[in-house]
């Protein structure tokens, strides 16, 4: 016997709104990175290190905890 559960598609709504947010999340990271380069002369990444150093106790972190935070 054959269990194997055919997959449930998305319809037109659930589709319209996957495409949506996935265009987002691919826009997302280059938009960041112009207008914190623009505004700020940092990139994204630099932006996300300091946003951990700074909330580290001390402002401090060992570093590969700092790229565990800052990876993820």
């Amino acid at each position: 016997m054959d269990d194997t559960v055919e997959p449930r598609w998305l319809d037109r709504e659930e589709r319209q709104a996957w495409i949506a947010l996935v265009s987002v999340l691919i826009r997302l990271p280059s938009a960041l990175d112009a207008q914190l380069q623009r505004d700020a002369g940092i990139s994204h990444f630099e932006y996300q290190v300091m946003v951990c150093l700074s909330e580290s106790p001390g402002s401090t972190l060992r570093i590969g905890v700092l790229a565990i935070l800052v990876e993820g």
